[in-house]
Order: C-alpha cells, then structure tokens, then sequence
C-alpha cells in the first residue's frame, strides 16, 4: 500500500444513483469535522515555541526559517491529504528536429512534496 493514499485509487462507479451521490456529498461534507476531531487536543510543544519565535521575530530571514520550521513540524504531525496532481504530457512528433522540452511547464514531484516533512515512507 502507497502511504501516500490510505485509502487507494479512486474507481468511478458504473452507476451513479442519487442515493450514491448524495453518500458522496455527505462523506465530503463530514471530512472537515472528521479532520477538526482528529487534530482536537494536539498540543506540541515544539510547534509552539517555532511559531512563537517566527511571531516575536524582526529579523525577516530568522522568521521566515522560523515558519519553515514550524511547517515541517506540522507536515510530520498530520496526514497528508492530496488533494490534486497535476497530469503532464510531453508529446512530439519523432519527424521534428530540435524539439525540447518546455520549461515553462513546472512538474509537480508529489513523492517529494510528501517527504518534506522528514517522514518518507516508500
């Protein structure tokens, strides 16, 4: 199993009832509440003092660092939730010379997105 998605990939049903769908609408309406119980009571005490520090901070650089801290921090402490990937395609056609790829286009690395919090698994 992919840490990354607990729960696996998403299989679009065949058929779509009304009933369905609005077991859908209510799971994706619940998850805040299901995420505002989840994180109830955590206390960190390291999380407190980062962002108490990037708070008090007049240094720009020290308080940016600060933040950074505290990010990482919270990246370790609670899930990651995707939300979205970015699909890229790079085509050209093999009868076209001097064809490069374009720069413009940023790719999104989801695996090191998730490993930013110092807890890679996979």
């Amino acid at each position: 199993m992919d840490p990354r998605y607990p729960i696996g990939d998403f299989v679009m049903p065949k058929d779509v009832t009304p009933a369905r769908r609005r077991q859908a609408i209510d799971e994706i309406a619940s998850t805040p509440k299901k995420l505002r119980a989840a994180v109830n009571g955590l206390n960190d005490t390291q999380l407190d003092t980062d962002l108490d520090l990037a708070r008090n901070s007049a240094d720009l650089t020290a308080r940016a660092h600060e933040y950074t801290l505290a990010d990482q921090r919270l990246a370790a402490l609670l899930p990651a939730i995707p939300l979205y990937q970015q699909v890229i395609v790079n085509t050209y056609s093999s009868s076209l010379y001097g064809v490069e790829q374009n720069d413009l286009v940023a790719d999104f690395d989801t695996a090191a997105w998730y490993c930013s919090g110092g807890n890679c698994a996979g």
